[in-house]
């Protein structure tokens, strides 16, 4: 019996992408309205009242502000500049204040090219956007993940992708946590595995702190398909060392690019901080405040612009027996010499085996095939030929299809011969693991001395891209062990003993992995190292002659409580002193007519322990005047 074709479409509609929706990905720009408005309500008059507002939008890179007028009743003194300050004088009652602004977004593409992970060197200015903060926070289980995830990437915008993906994947958007009276801290999202967009941004935000990578949260309003309207919500920006600050919203799977509807208002190091704050003299008044709201409307649309990449559909059978499982294949095309990350959706299909939405890391000028097993029904007439048609749509709403037919005269292809093909072609991206280390070992002072101990710091960071266990670092045979998280520093500190003929430390670095021995000189005193390096004075001179005695004196240790005397007479004092002093000393020679000269200076150590050092100076006094030479005689008699 011949077979009829019968023409079915069967059509699977995802809730993520529907006809109805309207975004605006696509758009070149947008101009837009964002308005704030509050109100403050006083109990009795105050003298002075301020309101600071940080929630204000500012020109950057991806808008301009084409225009912001301020309101309040009764009048206030407006102050712009990164804040928006009001200030009122004898003021009572309800005080509303807010603006009314227009807005120009523009949808741009980041020209980011290969950066190395893990990140070295960042500037100082960036360290608060790399550590924990009150609800954006850092705990084992944080790090742990995050490693998971970075472990053997080399290049920074295949991990910050890696972090966002594995988040939106596996963390719920889940809107009951609006319920909380505050943000949720990051460790909390993780262990409960949802949050809503803040929350969410919280938890990528410290992942990537995590690995040293600097983040910022960002607080606005965006357009989204819950009513669609626009809200207030949250995102990211991640630091890359060349570029600048990149957007990232997790919640919207959008990575290293955000779409117009993104209204920018405010850059914080936590989720937390306040969008305003109020200050005020009065004696008994008070102030209760309301919260900001803020609304945001579209006012105009630029024009239509193309997806940055193409993509084709290929079915690997075009015709199938009824309920088969057929691999479809999506070759994907980036003609760009940047880094992109790009969002497909199946909108049509009979069924499908997974999610309906993959999200793809593409390389610069790279080519890649993704594939979804499609699901065809079993349930027909034998009668009759089908198809079936498969749609997808990218983050852009460009479209691409595909048909299958399917009937009882085509062979059967199952769903273990479709797996089968799909992790044959599908590629595996090679991963290097590099377990690099960079160790910085300093003693505690420039030198010690033989009945102390010697106080050795040690700085190690894992500057590689994979977790370093059971490492031990030994400074002699002193040793610590430890685990170290990619882009981790460790600091340790070691007591070792010392004696005199110690002229460097061995130190040792090693696990499985690494093996990393270096020598750290270190000097070693008895006593302090005060030294004489030049006496210069006449070794004859006639009587009664004045005369200078040049002393050069010189130590590399500290001396405290330093004192030089000639002849038991104190001619320099010093509280502390190291380096080098030259002495000039004024002497007389009919001082030293039976004697010689005698240098003693005393000192102590910078622990308190007395030392005394003595020369004596021969010297020759000549041309002596009778009375002197009668008083050597008595003297001489007498003795």
């Amino acid at each position: 019996m011949k077979k009829q074709s019968l023409i079915l479409i069967v059509l699977i509609f995802i809730s993520l992408v529907n006809a109805q929706e309207e975004n605006f990905n696509d758009y070149s720009d947008l101009v837009i309205r964002t308005s704030l408005d509050s109100k403050i309500e006083l109990s009795n008059n105050v003298n002075n009242l301020e309101a600071k507002i940080l929630l204000i939008p500012k020109d950057y890179e991806l808008q301009d502000v084409l225009g912001i007028d301020y309101s309040s009743s009764p009048t206030a003194t407006y102050i712009t500049n990164n804040e928006l300050i009001y200030q009122w004088e004898n003021v009572q009652g309800v005080i509303d204040y807010g603006y009314d602004s227009n807005i120009k977004t523009y949808n741009k593409f980041y020209n980011i090219k290969h950066i190395d992970f893990p990140l070295r060197g960042i500037d100082s200015s960036l360290q608060p956007y790399t550590e924990a903060s009150e609800f954006i926070d850092i705990n084992e289980k944080i790090i742990n993940q995050a490693n998971s995830i970075a472990a053997g990437e080399s290049n920074l915008f295949t991990v910050v992708f890696k972090i966002g993906d594995w988040i939106n994947t596996n963390i719920n958007y889940n809107l009951t946590t609006l319920t909380a009276d505050v943000v949720q801290k990051s460790s909390w999202v993780l262990d409960n595995k949802k949050g809503v967009c803040d929350e969410i941004t919280n938890l990528f935000i410290s992942m990537l702190r995590s690995l040293g990578i600097p983040a910022r949260f960002i607080s606005g309003t965006v357009y989204s398909n819950v009513n669609y309207d626009w809200s207030p919500h949250g995102w990211a920006e991640v630091y890359f060392p060349g570029y600048g600050w990149i957007p990232y919203d997790v919640t919207f799977a959008q990575y290293g690019w955000i779409d117009p509807s993104h209204v920018k208002l405010m850059e914080s190091i936590d989720s937390n901080e306040p969008s305003v704050k109020y200050e005020w003299k009065s004696i008994s008044a008070r102030l209760t405040t309301h919260d900001l709201n803020v609304k945001s409307n579209l006012i105009s649309k630029g024009s239509k612009i193309t997806s940055p990449v193409s993509f084709t559909l290929t079915p690997i059978k075009s015709s199938v027996k009824q309920g088969s499982f057929v691999p479809v294949e999506v070759k994907i095309d980036n003609p760009n010499n940047f880094y992109i990350a790009i969002n497909l959706f199946v909108i049509i299909a009979p069924g499908l085996t997974e999610k309906s939405s993959k999200h793809v890391l593409l390389k610069p000028n790279e080519k890649k095939s993704i594939f979804w097993i499609v699901k065809i029904p079993s349930d027909i007439d034998v009668k009759y030929i089908y198809t079936t048609k498969i749609e997808i749509k990218d983050l852009f709403n460009e479209v691409e299809n595909t048909e299958i037919k399917y009937s009882d005269v085509f062979d059967y292809y199952s769903l273990s011969e479709a797996e089968e093909y799909v992790k044959l072609f599908s590629g595996q991206e090679e991963k290097i693991f590099s377990s690099d280390v960079s160790i910085d070992c300093k003693t505690s002072k420039p030198y010690f001395y033989i009945y102390e101990n010697a106080f050795i710091n040690c700085d190690v960071r894992n500057i590689g891209n994979t977790i370093l266990n059971n490492i031990d670092l030994c400074v002699q045979n002193n040793c610590e062990n430890f685990d170290l998280s990619i882009s981790e520093n460790i600091n340790l500190n070691f007591q070792v003993p010392i004696n005199i003929n110690t002229n460097q430390l061995t130190i040792t670095l090693k696990n499985s992995a690494i093996n990393i021995q270096r020598n750290l000189p270190i000097r070693i005193y008895e006593e302090p190292n005060l030294k004489i390096n030049k006496i210069d004075y006449p070794k004859e001179i006639s009587y009664d002659e004045g005369f200078i005695l040049d002393l050069l004196f010189t130590s590399d240790t500290l001396l405290k409580n330093l004192k030089v005397y000639t002849n038991n007479k104190q001619i320099f004092a010093k509280d502390k002193f190291s380096g080098v002093q030259n002495l000039e000393i004024a002497l007389n020679s009919r001082n030293f007519v039976d004697k010689n000269i005698t240098i003693i200076m005393e000192y102590d150590d910078e622990n308190n322990n007395p030392y005394k050092l003595e020369r004596e100076l021969e010297i020759k006094v000549t041309n002596l005047p009778f009375y002197v030479k009668i008083w050597l005689l008595i003297k001489e008699v007498f003795k």
